[in-house]
């Protein structure tokens, strides 16, 4: 279920993130992660819905939406 939509989508359809360290990064595989849908990466208000989820400090918000650029863009881009 995606984080900020609440829709429900197949796996292969959603972003699997987590937030370490001050710093917003694809999953891992270990520790907590959160689900976000290919269509909220682009909205503006998925940074609350992350800040809350993700126990974000509010002041981040500009780097946290610069990582979530980054992951979106390296998402879209064909596997070598």
């Amino acid at each position: 279920m995606c984080v900020h939509c609440k829709g429900r989508f197949s796996k292969h359809d959603l972003l699997r993130l987590q937030y370490i360290q001050n710093s917003l990064i694809p999953y891992t595989g270990s520790g907590r992660s959160f689900y976000l849908c290919k269509g909220c990466i682009e909205q503006e208000k998925v940074l609350d819905s992350l800040c809350r989820v993700g126990k974000i400090d509010k002041k981040e918000k500009e780097t946290i939406r610069n990582s979530l650029k980054e992951i979106a863009h390296n998402a879209k881009s064909p596997c070598p």
